[in-house]
C-alpha cells in the first residue's frame, strides 16, 4: 500500500495523469476479439475509476478522454473501410473516424458528471451507483441517436473462459456490463479501502487476545491441588 501511495503522488501530476489515461484507454481493444484478454477489462475500468478519484475535479474530462481514445482504438476498422476499401483520402478519413468516438465519449463523461451529484459514502458511490450509471450510459449509447453499442464492457466477457459471461442468459449484455463494472469498482474499494472495513481490521489487529471464559468442563479437567507433605521430625 505504501508503494501505491507513492505512485499515486506522481499519477496526480498532469504530466503523468493524462498520458496514463491515454494508455489505459488504448489498451481496451486487447479485451475484445481477436485477443480475448477478458480479465483485463475490470482492471482497466478500475484504473479509470481510481484516476478519477485522484483528481475528482477532472473526472468528467478524464472519462471523456478515456472514451475518445478507447473508442477510437476500437473503431479503427472505420478508417480501414473508408480509406483502404473505399479509397477515401486520409485528409477526410481520419477526422471522420474520430468524429463518432468524439460523440460517443460524451456518455462516459456524463456518467462521471452525474456521479458527483450523489453525496453518499464512497463505498456506495463507487461500488453501486457508478456501475449502475455506467451501465445506463452504455444502454443510452446503444439506443439513442447513434444506436452504436460497440465497445461496451460486457462484450469483452463474452468468451468461454470468462466467469461473468454466465450473466448473459439472465440479463443480456447489459447485466454483463454491470457485473464487469462492479468487478472493477469493487477491486478499487478492496485495494484502497479507507472505510469501516479497514478500520475494523485495524482495531481487530490492535486488540489483545481475550481469555477464554471458564466452563464447567474446564473446571473438571483443571488440576486438583494436592495436600502438602507433613513436616519431617
Amino acid at each position: 500500500m505504501k508503494l501505491i501511495r507513492t505512485l499515486e503522488t506522481y499519477w496526480r501530476q498532469p504530466r503523468f495523469y493524462w498520458p496514463l489515461t491515454v494508455i489505459i484507454a488504448a489498451a481496451t481493444p486487447l479485451t475484445f476479439a481477436p485477443y480475448y484478454h477478458f480479465w483485463l477489462m475490470p482492471l482497466l475500468f478500475g484504473a479509470l475509476v481510481r484516476l478519477t478519484e485522484l483528481r475528482p475535479e477532472r473526472a468528467a474530462a478524464t472519462a471523456y478522454l478515456y472514451g475518445l481514445v478507447g473508442y477510437a482504438a476500437q473503431f479503427y476498422w472505420i478508417h480501414t473501410a473508408m480509406h483502404d476499401v473505399s479509397g477515401l483520402s486520409n485528409l477526410y478519413a481520419v477526422p471522420i473516424t474520430f468524429l463518432l468516438p468524439a460523440f460517443l465519449a460524451l456518455y462516459p463523461a456524463l456518467c462521471f458528471r452525474l456521479l458527483r451529484m450523489f453525496r453518499y459514502p464512497r463505498a456506495v458511490n463507487i461500488g453501486i451507483i457508478l456501475p449502475l450509471l455506467w451501465t445506463l450510459a452504455e444502454f443510452a449509447r446503444e439506443r439513442l441517436l447513434t444506436g452504436f453499442g460497440w465497445g461496451a464492457l460486457g462484450y469483452s466477457q463474452i468468451v468461454p473462459n470468462s466467469p461473468l459471461a454466465g450473466f448473459a442468459p439472465v440479463g443480456g449484455i447489459h447485466l454483463v456490463t454491470l457485473a464487469t463494472a462492479c468487478t472493477g469498482a469493487w477491486l478499487v474499494l478492496l485495494i484502497d479501502n479507507t472505510g469501516r472495513l479497514k478500520n475494523a481490521c485495524c482495531r481487530w489487529r490492535a486488540s489483545p487476545p481475550c481469555a477464554a471464559p471458564a466452563t464447567p468442563s474446564s473446571r473438571l479437567i483443571s488440576p486438583v491441588p494436592t495436600a502438602a507433605p507433613p513436616p519431617s521430625p
